[in-house]
Formats: structure tokens, sequence, C-alpha cells
């Protein structure tokens, strides 16, 4: 078998360039995808490698597959029941001579883990002028990650969202404008605010715990 660079795997289940897999993905067998090289010969076969160990049924090139075709094999889910990172890659061996390559490896990542742990804090109003706009600070929460999104729920409605930036992990605090417009759509004087997050594995976190605001808008709201 000649030695030379095997394309690396291809997982379509990645959203992402870090090669995290949405929760959804993670309830049947991993599709993973190799693109027949040209010197591959009918009856060469491939396996999969994750973290360094075979796994799965080996797979054999057919007279009819031709290269550029893709040959799909599948990752039981057994193999990922814990959260982390796996380096997949396969192995393709000669069927005459045994003679075997290994391909680079990709690096697919599991995160089953909602944000925010057991508790999210209230929202905090920390101005007292309303305006056009109550501003709301997120406090932040365990696990938490750029690219998470904050979903605002006011009196069971969906409020604005928040997408957490970097900037949020560093240098600010997360803030959440709410318009007039919207609490004055609500038809309540008698608000009550709370939020969920949803991380990028699709990962939903418990609400978070209610802050209640008294909007009389002709005054100043009161926090209750």
């Amino acid at each position: 078998m000649k030695t030379f660079e095997l394309p690396s795997p291809l997982v379509p289940a990645t959203a992402f360039p870090d090669g995290l897999l949405p929760v959804a993905a993670l309830d049947k067998p991993l599709e993973v995808d190799i693109v027949i090289w040209e010197h591959m010969q009918t009856g060469y076969f491939v396996q999969l490698i994750l973290n360094g160990q075979l796994v799965g049924e080996r797979r054999a090139k057919t007279e009819q597959e031709h290269p550029g075709d893709v040959m799909t094999l599948e990752l039981a889910i057994k193999h990922l029941e814990h959260d982390g990172t796996y380096a997949l890659g396969y192995r393709a061996t000669n069927d005459k001579s045994l003679q075997h390559t290994d391909a680079p490896s990709v690096q697919i990542k599991v995160d089953r883990a909602a944000p925010g742990a057991t508790l999210l804090a209230p929202l905090m109003f920390l101005g007292i002028n309303f305006g056009d706009v109550l501003t709301a600070q997120v406090p932040g929460y365990a696990d938490m990650a750029e690219g998470d999104t904050v979903q605002t729920l006011c009196n069971g409605t969906q409020g604005p969202a928040h997408r957490v930036s970097h900037d949020d992990l560093n240098t600010r605090p997360m803030q959440i404008d709410f318009s007039r417009e919207f609490l004055q759509g609500l038809n309540s004087a008698e608000i009550e605010f709370t939020y969920h997050v949803t991380d990028r594995a699709g990962n939903q976190s418990r609400l978070a715990r209610p802050a209640r605001v008294t909007a009389k808008f002709e005054n100043i709201p009161t926090l209750t």
C-alpha cells in the first residue's frame, strides 16, 4: 500500500469549526464520511479510530465506487458517552498485504451539560430612569461561554435575546434592553422577568429566578 497522507474524515453533524457536536446529533449513530482517494483500490477497507483505538465495523471499497465518491461509516453513540474532546480518524488497510495507513484525525467535542448549573441569578435592573428603554444586567453564571444565547421571558412572553460575546466575558457586564413599546404591549403593570440560557451545543438551562417590576409608565418603574 502506497504511503501518502490520506484525507481526514468528515463529520457532517459538526456545526462549529472546533468540532462541537449539537446535542440533537447525539441520539443516533454519528455519520462519518471518507472521501475515496486516487490510489484506493477495490477491496481496500477502512475502519474508524477514536482516541487511538479502532472502533466500529470495517467498510471495503467496491468496484462501483470511484475517487471522489464518499464512503459513510457510523460511529455508535456508546463511544461518545462522556463529555469531552475526542480525536477521530480512520485506518486504511490493503486487503491483500494488510499494510495500513492512518489518516490525520479531526477533533470532535461532546457537551451535554446545561449552562448555569443548578442556579441562575435574577436579572438586575440598575437604572431607575425608564425613558424609552429599561435596561437589565445579566449576572454571570456557571460555564458561561461565548456563543451562548440568553433568552428573556416577560410574564411568559418571549422577550429580547442576547448572544454572549467575547467582550461579555472579559470587559463588560451583559445588558439587555427592554423597549417601552414591548413592555406596554404586555398589558400589565406587574411584570415578571426571567430568562434561560442555551449554549452552542443546544443545551438549555433551567429558568432563572424571577425579578418583578411594577411598571408605571408615566412614572418610574419600581423593583418589587
